[in-house]
């Protein structure tokens, strides 16, 4: 990700105008070098203004772009945050499972010493992580065919060898363009869905339109 080059004060010490312009600033160098749009692989919706900016977010996610009505929406293509020539998947055996996650895991998260508290964190804060980890974004329920097979160590105690991971959940609209890495589909709105207990999804939504 390319960092915003940071200003002397915090937007939130400057004066109210002020704030609003950092805040602008920052937000329009994040999305010209840290969000890349996946529109144009194929078979999405056509863009079309927001009729109103709303003051509140709305359930679905809609309407927070005034150009386009359905940018963040459940139902539609997740962006990224890379360039999109870096996202095409790696060969599984020799990128993607190499090392071993099952082993990175073992390694770096083992309590061989014990349990260690973080005297520096407050239940506060674990509720927002564990929030963040569980509630920002869904891509839907994962595949069940074709599990991904993590390679386990001789000393491993992993029930089962290998391990069986679930893959994301494919983006369900096939690509028309070609040369195009691989989209997946959002689901959910990332905030208020969660917040509220409840699941949107595409089916739920009424007009979702992909893209």
């Amino acid at each position: 990700m390319t960092p915003a080059p940071r200003p002397r004060r915090e937007w939130h010490d400057l004066p109210f105008p002020l704030a609003l312009w950092e805040i602008r600033r920052q937000r329009e160098l994040l999305r010209a070098h840290n969000l890349h749009d996946t529109h144009g692989a194929g078979g999405e919706r056509p863009r079309r203004p927001s009729p109103e900016l709303l003051p509140h977010r709305s359930y679905d996610g809609s309407g927070y772009d005034p150009d386009d009505l359905d940018m963040g929406r459940a139902g539609t293509r997740f962006d990224r945050n890379c360039a999109l020539p870096q996202t095409f998947p790696e060969a599984e055996r020799d990128g993607l499972l190499a090392p071993a996650p099952r082993e990175v895991s073992r390694r770096l998260l083992s309590r061989d010493a014990g349990f260690r508290p973080a005297r520096t964190l407050n239940l506060l804060a674990a509720a927002w992580i564990q929030f963040q980890n569980h509630g920002w974004f869904s891509h839907g329920d994962n595949e069940v065919d074709r599990p991904l097979e993590v390679p386990l160590a001789p000393d491993d105690d992993w029930p089962q060898c290998p391990m069986l991971v679930r893959r994301t959940r494919p983006d369900p609209l096939a690509h028309t363009g070609t040369g195009r890495p691989p989209t997946y589909e959002k689901h959910g709105h990332p905030l208020v869905g969660r917040l509220a207990g409840l699941r949107v999804d595409r089916g739920a939504v009424p007009g979702a339109a992909h893209g």
